[in-house]
C-alpha cells in the first residue's frame, strides 16, 4: 500500500495522468485516433522534443534556464540541410551539430556561471544572435531539394513502426535518468540547484556543474538532426524575412509624397490634372482626361497671372 502512495505522489505521475486524459478526450472527439499507427506516429514525431527536454533538464536541475533553445535547433537544422545539399555524410553532419551545440552552450554557460547574468536574460540575448545568424547562413532562405540517404534513412523503423530515432530518444532519456539520480557527478546538478551556497561548502564546483549542464543541453537540442526532405532554416526566419519586406515596403511608402487633387505644383499644373497616387492604400485613381481639363488649365494660369500683376489686366 505504501509503495502505490508513494507512486501517486511521484513528480510524473501527473504528467502521465494528464497525457492518459488528454489522449482519451482526443479520442472521444475522433474515435479514428484511438489506434495502435495513430499513437505511435505521436510519439515518433515527438523524438525532437524528447531530446530537447533531456537537454534542458540537466539546466532546469542547476536553478537556470535556457531560452535559445529553439534559435540553436534552428542553426544547426540548416547546417544539416546545407551539408546535405553538398551530399555529405551523415557523421559530418553530427560533427558540425555538435559542435556549434556545445560551443553555443560553453558561450551560455559562461555567462550564466561566471560572469552572473541572469539565465533568462543572457539566454535571450544568445537566442537573438542565433537567430541572426541563421538569417546570414541562410540568407533568409529555406533550405531544400536534397536526396540521398537523408531523404530516407529518418523513416527507418526497429520494430512495431518505432522509429530509429525514437529509440535512441528513448535510450538516452533512460540514460539521463540514471546519470541524473544514480551518479555521484549527476546528483551534483540537483544539489547546485537546491542550495548553490551549500554545494560549494561541501566542495562542490558550481561554476563547472552550470557550464557543464548547459554545455550537455546544447549537444542533445543539437544532436537531434532533422532528416526530413526539406529542413527549414529556423522558425522564425521567414517570419523575419516577410516582416522585415513589410518594414521596407513601408519605408519606401513614406518617402513617396502625396498628391491631392486641386493643389498646384511647381510647374503650375494642378494636381488633379494628373494620375493621384496614394500612397497609404497603395493604388493609382486617374483624376480625368487631360483633353477635359486642358481649358481649365490654362484659364487658371490665365487668373494667376492676372492677379500676380494687376496692370496686365488693364
Amino acid at each position: 500500500m505504501s509503495k502505490m502512495k508513494n507512486l501517486f505522489s511521484a513528480r510524473w505521475m501527473s504528467s502521465l495522468v494528464f497525457l492518459l486524459i488528454l489522449f482519451v478526450i482526443t479520442g472521444i472527439a475522433d474515435p479514428s485516433f484511438l489506434n495502435y499507427s495513430s499513437i505511435i506516429s505521436c510519439f515518433n514525431t515527438a523524438t525532437m522534443y524528447t531530446l530537447l527536454a533531456v537537454g534542458i533538464a540537466f539546466v532546469i536541475m542547476t536553478g537556470e534556464i535556457d531560452v535559445s533553445i529553439g534559435a540553436t535547433l534552428g542553426i544547426t537544422a540548416a547546417m544539416t540541410g546545407m551539408i546535405a545539399q553538398q551530399n555529405g555524410s551523415v557523421a559530418s553532419m553530427l560533427a558540425a551539430c555538435i559542435v556549434t551545440g556545445a560551443a553555443v552552450g560553453l558561450v551560455n554557460g559562461a555567462g550564466v556561471a561566471y560572469f552572473g547574468v541572469p539565465s533568462l536574460i543572457f539566454t535571450l540575448g544568445t537566442n537573438s544572435v542565433i537567430r541572426g545568424l541563421i538569417y546570414i547562413l541562410t540568407d533568409g532562405r529555406t533550405i531544400e531539394n536534397f536526396g540521398g540517404v537523408i531523404a530516407s534513412y529518418g523513416n527507418k523503423t526497429i520494430f512495431a513502426e518505432i522509429t530509429v530515432y525514437y529509440a535512441i530518444a528513448v535510450a538516452l532519456v533512460a540514460i539521463a535518468h540514471i546519470v541524473l539520480t544514480k551518479t555521484r557527478k549527476g546528483k551534483y546538478f540537483i544539489a547546485v540547484g537546491d542550495n548553490a551556497g551549500g554545494a560549494n561548502l561541501v566542495g562542490i564546483s558550481v561554476l563547472s556543474t552550470k557550464i557543464l549542464a548547459y554545455v550537455l543541453c546544447g549537444v542533445l537540442r543539437s544532436g537531434r538532426i532533422r532528416l526530413r526532405l526539406q529542413v527549414w532554416s529556423g522558425h522564425d526566419c521567414r517570419r523575419q524575412r516577410l516582416r522585415d519586406d513589410r518594414h521596407r515596403g513601408l519605408r519606401h511608402r513614406r518617402h513617396l509624397p502625396v498628391r491631392r487633387p486641386g493643389q498646384y505644383d511647381r510647374r503650375g499644373h494642378r494636381r488633379g490634372d494628373h494620375v493621384l497616387h496614394q500612397p497609404s492604400a497603395g493604388l493609382h485613381r486617374p483624376a480625368g482626361h487631360l483633353q477635359q481639363h486642358h481649358h481649365r488649365r490654362h484659364a487658371d494660369r490665365d487668373r494667376r497671372s492676372r492677379l500676380a500683376d494687376p496692370a496686365q489686366s488693364h
